[in-house]
């Protein structure tokens, strides 16, 4: 997972220093189909302190590349509630644990 968000990253800096024309270039340049590297991108979109749990391997046993990969919302809170949700089954605990100066309710999560 770590090492998916960190290409995702790479592949956006690729576009927007203009290395790499598409995602169509993109993904000829990385070796990939052109579908992967566009479920990839919205990583580059994850909520700080979600990205910092997957990098710090904070993120729950739960989560899984996979689940990120069919598509995140962007709003960050809603990217919380649904990794959140996902991550395990006592969702309220594994959901403090992760994000400890996040205001949400537990009641949004259930």
């Amino acid at each position: 997972m770590i090492r998916a968000l960190v290409k995702a990253h790479r592949c956006r800096r690729r576009i927007e220093t203009g290395k790499a024309k598409s995602t169509t270039d993109l993904a000829a340049q990385e070796g990939v189909t052109n579908a992967y590297v566009c479920r990839l991108l919205p990583l580059t979109c994850l909520a700080p302190d979600v990205a910092e749990a997957i990098l710090d391997g904070r993120q729950a046993k739960g989560l899984k590349l996979a689940t990120l990969l069919r598509g995140i919302p962007l709003q960050w809170d809603e990217q919380r509630q649904s990794v959140g949700a996902e991550m395990c089954a006592e969702r309220v605990k594994c959901w403090l644990q992760l994000f400890p100066t996040s205001v949400a309710s537990p009641r949004k999560l259930a």
